[in-house]
Parts: structure tokens; C-alpha cells; sequence
């Protein structure tokens, strides 16, 4: 075993050795693609690295082997093994095993954002937030001539606003080769149209420029919304409440930091709130820019919310044999103007209308009838319709989506079914190997190819594989199917693989089932019905 060099990645330090399989060329080529991410090449900036000389957080070796790539999970010697039978896919599983590495490392301690990251000469970090397909990667590209490359993969902020690098090698579709056209035709082969080698370059390799000489802040979180045919660049202001929904889905692990939502709410505010942009072409974002530099307007206010359930309207004994409801397990809330958002199982719902009101004065107990008084004194009788009707669909929806749970005169609550998973009826898909690319067809002349790679892929693969034909499988075993293919633990994966599912049902590429609670939490979401 050589020892190979080591990387600074997301502040942990991570030594990647090569296994004697390796020969010269293929170790120059491993040690060429992770040049920008070096240890060594971080330090002579003021960018904030890890700390310590040469000692190494982790040690996980690569090397050549028959078969499919594979990788061990790192134990309590601190290593992991990664092999493949080529130079490319060595490369590309590599980089995702780093990745995977490095922010299990930060779990709990830092905000980690599935997005590409700029910095401008004066340290000043923009994140690019979006999933899988979004074009991130692409993103990086166009803008890193101009500005400085952080990472094309995750942004880790901590709790200061202070950004930690990872300039990980890049992953590059390369162009077709003559081997994979047609040569009656000189087109590209049907498989050929669906995957193309891609090789991991070093930033450096393609032009993008280092950190400046200066610490890194982040100084902006931008929501990608990319839009063919969409023309220049339009940008936009995003709702505090609306943007903490959409990001807390593209943030790994994001349930273990302190006081989550207060934590993110405090950096968009500490960094002027956020905006998305909506693009036709990666090459006119750089327009963009300055106004995503400049443009800030006044941070929204928000408040923390007290979780102590004893400020409901009645105490749990007061209620002896009648029915009423407490709230349901939550890890954090906040209150933004009339909404309110809250936090559970690493949900962030988003309560209007009556909902706040409802969930606030449920406590740890409180009849129906106490609820809905309280309703009527806050908001008045509606203009329309039974107030009482109202509080009860409302009551049922908070049941639906576990923010409130339901007492009896001799039991707490009722179990609800296990969520299970299915693609959508609508939806074809082509599975290439390296990444599978899904169609929604419900509306065939609007209908975008969305490409799913890596975890995101492997995660397709899970809701389709039930042996009893019907396509679903249930969120643990989708949780085992992927930790098994990347050979980690499943609570190791369980958070991510949980956010994915959400943004494929956002998405409507699948359906949950077994259970309406989806339905009936897009309803509290968008306010509908008072809730």
C-alpha cells in the first residue's frame, strides 16, 4: 500500500492511499483529479481547512479489482476500501465515497447544502442550491472562470456563516467517441445516447480558479430553477417560509443540528435572504451575479417558538374520559409572520391559516371544543361555512401529517401505516448503469428529461424492485437497498434517502401509499382549508 495524499474535505481530513493494483499512471491520474481538493494546495489561502499537519481523519484505500465497484464503510480503525475493475469508475466511486465520508464526519455540526458554490475575491461564498439533474455541476463550470471554485457537490456552513471547501474533481461527460457511433449512420448508438464516459477533473483541468487569499462567508443562497428556452436570467426574492421549505430537503442531516430551523433561519438572514434564479442556459448565469451579490433586501423577521408542550389549554389529566388531541413529536419551529413552520421527522411543514393556532394551544392536551373556542376568539367565526367543520378537517389534517395525535380516556395515540412507495403511473424511465434518466409524461408536450445519478439513481432503483410486482416498497427498505449498494450503514443514509423520496413526490415522479398524509399535507402547506 503507497500512501497517496490527502484532502481537505468539508474541514475533515481524509488520506487516500493506493492499493499496489494501481500502476503509475492510473495513481498520477487519481493524484491529478484530486489536486484542487489537496490539503496542501488549501493552506497557502486564508479559506477555512481542517486543522493538524499530516495526521488524517480517515484512510480509505482505492485499487483496481474484478467486478463491480465496490466499498467498505470505515470502522473503528478508521478505514475504507474502495476497488473497481477500471481507472474511470474507480475515479467516480472514489469521489462518492469521499463525499459520503466527509459529511457523515459533520453530521450535527455543520449546515450541509447539496449545491455548487462560488467565491469572489473578497470571500464571499455563493451557494447554489438545487437536487440531483438541476445542474449544479454545469453551474460550477460556466461561473468558475470568473470566481473562485468551492464545490460542485455540498457547501458546509457553520454556525459563524463561516464556509468550508471541498473542491472535489468535477464530473465531465465526455464527448463521443467514434467506437460508439453508428457507422452506417455516423449517429450515436441508442446506449450511447443514454450514457457517456464521464471522467473526474481536477477543477484546475478545466479552467475554474482557486480560492482567493481571503476567509470564506457565505455571502448568499440561491435556489437554481432552471427553465429551457427561458432567455437572460430573471432573479428573484424568496419568502423566508417558502425558502426554508425548499432547502431543508438539499440539506444532509439537517434534523441533527442545533435548533435547525432557528440555525438556518439566522444564516439567511445573517446573509441577506434568499433569491432564486430561473435560467434557460448555464452560460448566462454570469449575468446574473452581480445582482445575486447586490441585490439584498430586509431580512424577514422570525421568531422562535416555545416547544414546551404544557402551554397547551388543558392539562392531559384534566380531560379524564373525554377525546382531545397534543401535539405530536416536533424538533424545532419558528414563527414567520402568520406562518409557521415546524419540524418533524425531518419535515419542515408549513402551518397558515388556523393550523398555528391549532398546533400553539393543542400542548400537551386539548379538547375540541377548547380548540375550536380558541379558534373563534383569534379569528372569528368564518364568513362562510361551519367554524366548527373547519376546526375538525383542519384537526384531521395535523392527525394526517403526525403534528398532532389524538388521546383517549385510556390510550395515547393510534399507530399510523407505514408510508410506501411507488413511481408514478405516468412515468417512464431509462436505466444506463451510471444514472437513470425519468419522463413524466402526464403532460407529453411540456414533458422535461430529469436525469437522476449516483445515490439519487440508486434510490429509483429501490422503489421498483419489489418482488411482488406492484412497484412499491416501503422507506426502510428503500434506507437498507441503499446503504447495501454503498456498503454503509443505513442510518448512515437514512436522512438523505428520506429527503429524496420527498422531492421525487414534490416532483410527482412518485406516489406514497398506504397512507394520505401527502395529500393532506400539501393542503396545510399551501393553506388550504384554514389550515
Amino acid at each position: 500500500m503507497e500512501p497517496g495524499m490527502i484532502v481537505d474535505a468539508l474541514g475533515s481530513r481524509i488520506r487516500i492511499d493506493f492499493a499496489a493494483s494501481l500502476d503509475r499512471s492510473q495513481r498520477e491520474s487519481l493524484r491529478a483529479a484530486w489536486a484542487g481538493a489537496s490539503a496542501r494546495a488549501q493552506t497557502s489561502t486564508k479559506a477555512q481547512t481542517s486543522t493538524g499537519d499530516d495526521a488524517a481523519e480517515l484512510v480509505i484505500s482505492a485499487g483496481i479489482a474484478d467486478g463491480p465497484a465496490t466499498a467498505t464503510s470505515p470502522a473503528s480503525t478508521e478505514r475504507a476500501d474502495v476497488a473497481a475493475a477500471d481507472t474511470a469508475t474507480l475515479a467516480s466511486a472514489l469521489s462518492a465515497r469521499v463525499t459520503l465520508a466527509a459529511i457523515e464526519r459533520q453530521r450535527g455540526r455543520l449546515l450541509m447544502l447539496h449545491a455548487c458554490g462560488l467565491v469572489t475575491a473578497d470571500g464571499a461564498v455563493l451557494a447554489f442550491v438545487g437536487p440531483s439533474g438541476r445542474g449544479k455541476t454545469t453551474a460550477a463550470r460556466a461561473l468558475g472562470s470568473r470566481y473562485g471554485y468551492v464545490s460542485d457537490e455540498t457547501i458546509a456552513v457553520d454556525a459563524s456563516g463561516t464556509v468550508l471547501p471541498y473542491r472535489k474533481p468535477l464530473s465531465v461527460i465526455e464527448p463521443a467517441s467514434a467506437a460508439a457511433t453508428d457507422p452506417a449512420t455516423g449517429t450515436m448508438t441508442s446506449a450511447d445516447a443514454a450514457v457517456r464516459p464521464k471522467r473526474q477533473l481536477a477543477p484546475s483541468a478545466l479552467g475554474l480558479l482557486p480560492l482567493p487569499d481571503a476567509s470564506l462567508r457565505l455571502g448568499g443562497i440561491i435556489l437554481l430553477d432552471r427553465r429551457p428556452g427561458a432567455g437572460d436570467p430573471r432573479v428573484e426574492e424568496v419568502p423566508l417560509a417558502e425558502a426554508i421549505a425548499a432547502i431543508v430537503p438539499e440539506a444532509s442531516y439537517f434534523a441533527e443540528l442545533p435548533r435547525p430551523l432557528r440555525y438556518l433561519a439566522t444564516l439567511i438572514e445573517r446573509s441577506g435572504g434568499v433569491r432564486r434564479v430561473v435560467y434557460g442556459e448555464a452560460d448566462h448565469l454570469a449575468a446574473a451575479v452581480p445582482e445575486l451579490l447586490t441585490a439584498h433586501s430586509e431580512p424577514e423577521g422570525w421568531e422562535p417558538v416555545d416547544l414546551d408542550a404544557r402551554t397547551g389549554l388543558d392539562a392531559r389529566t384534566d380531560l379524564e374520559a373525554a377525546e382531545g388531541y397534543r401535539r405530536g413529536a416536533a424538533l424545532d419551529a419558528i414563527a414567520v409572520g402568520p406562518e409557521l413552520l415546524v419540524l418533524s421527522d425531518g419535515v419542515v411543514h408549513v402551518l397558515s391559516g388556523i393550523g398555528p393556532q391549532l398546533w400553539l394551544r393543542a400542548g400537551s392536551g386539548a379538547s375540541e371544543t377548547r380548540l375550536l373556542a380558541s379558534v373563534v376568539e383569534l379569528h372569528g367565526l368564518p364568513p362562510h361555512g361551519d367554524a366548527a367543520e373547519a376546526v375538525s378537517e383542519a384537526i384531521a389534517r395535523l392527525l394526517a401529517v403526525g403534528l398532532l395525535e389524538a388521546l383517549g380516556p385510556a390510550d395515547g395515540s393510534t399507530d399510523a401505516p407505514a408510508s410506501r412507495w411507488r413511481r408514478a403511473e405516468h412515468v417512464a424511465a431509462v436505466d444506463s448503469g451510471d444514472r437513470v434518466v425519468v419522463l413524466d409524461l402526464a403532460d407529453p408536450a411540456s414533458a422535461t428529461p430529469q436525469a437522476l445519478a449516483g445515490s439519487a439513481a440508486a434510490i429509483w432503483r429501490a422503489i421498483g424492485t419489489d418482488a411482488d410486482g406492484t412497484g412499491g416498497r416501503d422507506t426502510e427498505a428503500i434506507v437498507a437497498h441503499v446503504a447495501g449498494s454503498y456498503a454503509v450503514e443505513p442510518a448512515a443514509v437514512r436522512a438523505d434517502v428520506e429527503a429524496f423520496l420527498r422531492e421525487l413526490r414534490a416532483r410527482a415522479l412518485v406516489r406514497e401509499i398506504d397512507t394520505d398524509a401527502r395529500e393532506l399535507d400539501d393542503t396545510i402547506t399551501s393553506g388550504g382549508a384554514d389550515a
